[in-house]
């Protein structure tokens, strides 16, 4: 059975997104709790999901999230394959967004340390912006 007290550490984090530059495909959420793989792996993501493209955005909302520190990736997955598709020099064909608007550079993809964010109850509402 769960307590109020444990229920009280998980809040809802809603994510709106915006930019997006047609309706194809769908947007892919990767939610990280540390940089193993953040970007670069989906299987080490906590939470994975896909939802709509409305217009330019999309909005989705991840219910009873542990409070923590996370990172998050939105990926404008267009050919709908379920995967952020790159070239062979890992450079992006997608566009994407991360939290804080982070960015990568010629080092590589973007940090976790620059796109994190804190989740506490009541709840969070981060937005992303995908280019």
């Amino acid at each position: 059975m769960t307590t109020g007290a444990a229920l009280a550490q998980h809040a809802p984090l809603t994510v709106n997104v915006r930019q997006f530059k047609n309706t194809n495909g769908q947007a892919r959420y990767w939610l990280y709790r540390s940089a193993d793989g953040f970007l670069t792996d989906e299987k080490k993501a906590v939470r994975v999901v896909g939802a709509p493209i409305i217009g330019t955005s999309s909005r989705y909302v991840f219910e009873n999230l542990p409070a923590g520190t996370y990172a998050l990736t939105v990926i404008h997955d267009e050919n709908d394959n379920h995967r952020f598709d790159t070239t062979l020099l890992g450079l992006p064909k997608e566009a994407y967004g991360t939290t804080n608007d982070a960015r990568g550079g010629l080092s590589g993809p973007p940090k976790f340390e620059k796109a994190r964010f804190t989740h506490a109850p009541p709840g969070t509402t981060v937005t992303v912006k995908v280019e």
